[in-house]
């Protein structure tokens, strides 16, 4: 997704929660090897669509990885931590 290439992910482990299959990224089931063959056939057949979905994935990860968002967190968790809304353990 950072490369702006479409992806494929199994629905196994946290893939899926980065690739949203029919918005950027095809995910298929490791069981059964015929939905592989379908995700790849999809890419290969349809490259506009292919496209697409590559393009929304780097959005994606623009979205989710991006400094100024990554700050903002830390610089929440820092807050609440000195406010005394947590504590440094996560409680």
């Amino acid at each position: 997704m950072t490369f702006k290439r479409p992806v494929i992910v199994s629905h196994r482990v946290a893939l899926p929660e980065g690739v949203r299959s029919q918005e950027n990224g095809w995910v298929f089931d490791p069981d059964d090897p015929q939905t592989l063959t379908e995700c790849l056939r999809a890419i290969l057949l349809d490259r506009k669509d292919a496209e697409r979905r590559a393009v929304s994935g780097r959005r994606r990860v623009e979205e989710i990885f991006r400094y100024d968002n990554w700050a903002k967190q830390i610089a929440s968790i820092f807050l609440n931590v000195a406010l005394g809304n947590i504590s440094g353990n996560g409680r």
